[in-house]
């Protein structure tokens, strides 16, 4: 006897994806805010030497410090 097999033809459709860029046209009406430069006051070599060595808040290798300035 001879088996007989069915032949079963599948359609496989990919799925597609269309990414479709939509283009974004900005428009800024209000003018740049620019601050102004800020400046320390002015000391002398020997203010700085005693700030450097004398304020607990300049930079040590004990821990992290950073110096603090109005």
């Amino acid at each position: 006897m001879v088996s007989v097999q069915p032949v079963i033809q599948r359609e496989t459709i990919a799925p597609t994806t269309v990414h479709q860029v939509i283009p974004v046209h900005e428009r800024i009406d209000a003018a740049p805010v620019v601050h102004e430069a800020t400046t320390l006051p002015t000391i002398s070599h020997e203010q700085f030497l005693k700030q450097k060595s004398g304020s607990p808040e300049t930079h040590s290798d004990a821990g992290h410090h950073h110096q603090v300035c109005e």
